[in-house]
């Protein structure tokens, strides 16, 4: 028979796996049979220690040349980590930023060295509640300084609306890889041109009349700096406009006794003045065109026949047509 006091059990134990760690867990014992020792027995069995997950992490090669000013994405692969735990990056014992470790254990952080030299990154597993920290193997990396560039603009002097120019822009060293966006009183005109041997220009038609500020910038590519060329201005006018021009004149006059004399312009809204001319010579001032007409009363002085004509004086004008009469 046995002997109820001197039992010994064997008991196989299923930990949970959001069970605590690393500190000391009560079991209890229930019991079940035909030897009077039924029931449950709170905290009876023995205590049992779960250590936290075992993890490694890991950082993978870091892209090469690293600029400084340029971002690079740094990756770390955890082993033993939780989707949604964060990786952290170091440089030295400089926390440079953390990603999340997405289902494959992976995370990601972008740097963007500020400085040129020599880094030493690593990766880190901070730990959880249920896992162990881990850090990887250090890489010594090199950040160099990117090239420095030069640009400047050249630009015509003048141009008329409507008409087409070319602007240009020169960059250097003649390998600097980038684009240049050109710029027109600080607004972008069109779209970034790609630098060609040193060399981006676009063809651009200006709409409205004045002095523009032309200024390129060049986004340098991995490895060049970026740069900016001094302001140079051009002065856009309007076109010309063809105008013709007719004067009508009284056949006869008396002398002492004022005539009008009229010229008509064509277009009737041309900008610009007429100066009458008797036998050549000038009369009178330059008279303004309003709405297409400028009209002079005049006094002849002396009798005879008299050769009136306009001189078109308008502000824009290829063409004039001088008619004449007898007075």
């Amino acid at each position: 028979m046995i002997n109820p006091k001197s039992w010994t059990l064997e008991v196989s134990y299923v930990v949970g796996a959001d069970c605590a760690r690393d500190t000391a867990l009560m079991t209890t014992a229930h019991m079940s049979g035909s030897s009077g020792a039924d029931g449950t027995y709170q905290n009876k069995g023995p205590t049992i220690t779960v250590s936290k997950d075992a993890t490694t992490t890991a950082l993978a090669a870091v892209p090469t040349p690293m600029l400084s000013g340029q971002p690079v994405t740094l990756t770390a692969t955890v082993v033993g980590a939780a989707q949604g735990n964060t990786v952290e990056f170091y440089d030295g014992a400089t926390k440079l930023g953390e990603g999340q470790i997405n289902g494959s254990g992976v995370g990601t952080y972008a740097w963007t060295p500020t400085t040129a030299g020599t880094r030493s990154l690593t990766a880190k597993f901070p730990g959880t509640a249920i896992a162990n920290t881990s850090q990887s193997a250090a890489q010594d990396v090199q950040v160099h300084a990117p090239v420095t560039t030069g640009t400047t603009v050249s630009v015509p002097g003048t141009a008329v609306t409507g008409a087409q120019v070319t602007l240009s822009a020169s960059v250097t060293p003649s390998n600097a890889a980038g684009t240049v966006q050109f710029n027109d009183n600080g607004t972008a005109i069109g779209s970034p041109v790609t630098v060609a041997a040193g060399q981006a220009s676009l063809q651009h038609t200006f709409s409205g009349a004045g002095s523009h500020s032309i200024t390129a910038e060049f986004v340098g590519g991995p490895g060049f700096a970026s740069s900016a060329a001094a302001a140079q201005s051009v002065v856009v006018s309007d076109p010309d406009v063809t105008t013709s021009l007719s004067v009508e004149v009284p056949v006869s006059a008396i002398t002492g006794s004022s005539a009008d004399l009229t010229a008509t312009v064509n277009p009737s809204n041309a900008v610009g003045s007429v100066q009458f001319t008797d036998n050549g010579a000038p009369i009178g001032s330059p008279v303004a065109v309003v709405n297409g007409v400028a009209t002079l009363s005049h006094t002849f002085t002396t009798p005879g026949a008299h050769s009136v004509g306009p001189i078109s004086l308008p502000e824009r004008a290829s063409s004039t047509l001088r008619q004449l009469r007898r007075v």
